[in-house]
């Protein structure tokens, strides 16, 4: 039986075991909902319904994580494998006691696919500690370094990687005459950005005074540009790539009449017309009926 139809797909794990898979990755992502019956049956929403997926997401250690929900539309004759990755994501926020939750929103008829994908978060938490050690008086020489180096290789590390560990497709940032361009994380372009980090990592390196170091790794702009730079290179994605069937709104309620247009005729000896039955719709109105 074709994969796509009963609501669940090959996340790209190949042949590998589930065990063998989590004795090379340290993040944990299990529990997805929503899920029917292990993604054998797609879950069904209609146009414009907001998709809220959770999973429980955990690594071993007091590292920070984050990830993603990433989707993408099908359409309603499905995905041949020679067509782009093209996912869109949406980032995952801590609930509580382990669970993460992110949404999506269904914009059109057909199949959707959705999955979870998590990572460390290596910058949020070398800051964590960064803080924590200011905060205690203590000499943060080396922790600086250690910040300087993850700011680099955010830096450098190539767009493709950057972008999506999968090819993912991000929605391109267009000028004022439509040109497609770089990412636009802080108002300038990804190359402004990246110059703009590695002049961030010259500093944590320098002989500056070092609470004018710290006061520039706490700077919120910087987080925002490592955020948009996650080191996904060992990442988890959830085993499954999950189904979600989008239907018309009428879908979701609505009063069905059924008829046969030959019945409905006023002469006993001949089949009625399909005029003559279009004649009775406003009757079926009527009596609540929207659907025919």
């Amino acid at each position: 039986m074709d994969m796509l139809q009963t609501g669940v797909r090959d996340s790209g794990l190949g042949t590998r075991s589930q065990h063998d898979v989590r004795t090379r990755q340290r993040v944990i992502v299990e529990r997805v909902w929503p899920e029917i019956d292990g993604g054998r049956f797609p879950i069904k929403r209609t146009v414009g319904e907001t998709i809220t997926v959770g999973a429980d997401i955990f690594a071993d250690g007091y590292d920070l994580l984050a990830g993603v929900v990433k989707f993408r539309a099908l359409g309603s004759g499905g995905r041949v494998l020679s067509d782009p990755a093209g996912w869109n994501e949406s980032p995952l926020v801590a609930r509580d006691n382990d669970r993460w939750e992110g949404t999506f929103t269904v914009t059109d008829l057909g199949d959707y696919e959705y999955t979870i994908e998590a990572w460390v978060d290596r910058f949020g938490s070398w800051l964590k500690g960064l803080v924590a050690k200011v905060d205690a008086a203590q000499d943060v020489a080396s922790e600086l370094l250690e910040g300087a180096e993850l700011i680099q290789a955010a830096a450098v590390r190539p767009k493709e990687e950057v972008r999506l560990k999968e090819k993912v497709r991000l929605k391109a940032d267009t000028t004022e005459t439509g040109a497609p361009h770089d990412t636009v994380v802080s108002g300038f372009s990804r190359t402004e950005d990246n110059l703009r980090l590695l002049e961030i990592a010259d500093l944590l390196r320098s002989n500056a005074p070092q609470v004018a170091r710290v006061w520039a790794a706490k700077d919120p702009s910087l987080r925002a540009l490592m955020d948009a730079r996650p080191d996904r290179s060992t990442s988890t994605a959830y085993e499954r790539t999950l189904i979600c069937r989008v239907d018309s709104v009428r879908a979701r309620f609505g009063a069905w009449y059924e008829m046969f247009p030959r019945s409905v005729t006023p002469d006993p000896s001949r089949s009625g017309t399909f005029r003559e039955a279009e004649s009775r719709l406003a009757d079926i109105a009527a009596m609540g009926f929207d659907i025919v």
